[in-house]
C-alpha cells in the first residue's frame, strides 16, 4: 500500500512539472520580436525631410506645394527607395487625402509611414498634416 501512494505522488509531481513546462513554452511562443521597427536609414530620411519642411521650407506646405517633390528627390535615393506623400488639411480649397504622385500604387507590405502636423505662421486655425510613405524599391 505504501508503494502505491509513493507511486501516485511521483506521478502527480511529474504531471504538474509537465503542465508548468507547457505553460512556460506557450507563453514564450507569444513573445514576438518588434516587427514595427523602422530601419535607421529610412528614419534618417524621414527626419531630414521633416526637419526641412518644419524649419527651412515651411512655405512648401502652405503656399508652394509644387516644390515638395523637388525636396523629396533631393533627400531620397530613388535607386533604392520609392515614396509617396499626402497633405491633409481642413481648407475647403485643399485637395485633401490625395496621394502624390497620383499614379503611384502602394505595395502591400513593408511601407514605412511617418507624419507631422504644421500650423501656418499667423494663421489661427490652418493646420496641415504631412504624411510620408517610404518603401524599398523592388529589384
Amino acid at each position: 500500500m505504501v508503494g502505491k501512494k509513493g507511486y501516485m505522488k511521483t506521478l502527480e509531481a511529474i504531471i504538474s512539472v509537465l503542465i508548468v513546462l507547457m505553460v512556460v513554452a506557450i507563453s514564450l511562443s507569444f513573445d514576438n520580436p518588434d516587427t514595427n521597427e523602422v530601419p535607421s536609414e529610412i528614419e534618417a530620411i524621414q527626419d531630414s525631410i521633416f526637419d526641412k519642411l518644419q524649419n527651412e521650407n515651411r512655405d512648401y506646405l502652405f503656399t508652394q506645394q509644387e516644390n515638395i517633390p523637388t525636396l523629396l528627390v533631393d533627400e531620397i535615393d530613388e535607386l533604392r527607395f520609392e515614396y509617396a506623400y499626402m497633405i491633409i488639411c481642413d481648407d475647403v480649397d485643399c485637395n485633401s487625402d490625395v496621394l502624390y504622385p497620383v499614379e503611384i500604387v502602394l505595395p502591400q507590405e513593408n511601407i514605412y509611414v511617418d507624419s507631422f502636423i504644421a500650423q501656418e505662421y499667423g494663421a489661427e486655425f490652418e493646420f496641415k498634416l504631412f504624411r510620408l510613405y517610404i518603401w524599398y524599391k523592388e529589384l
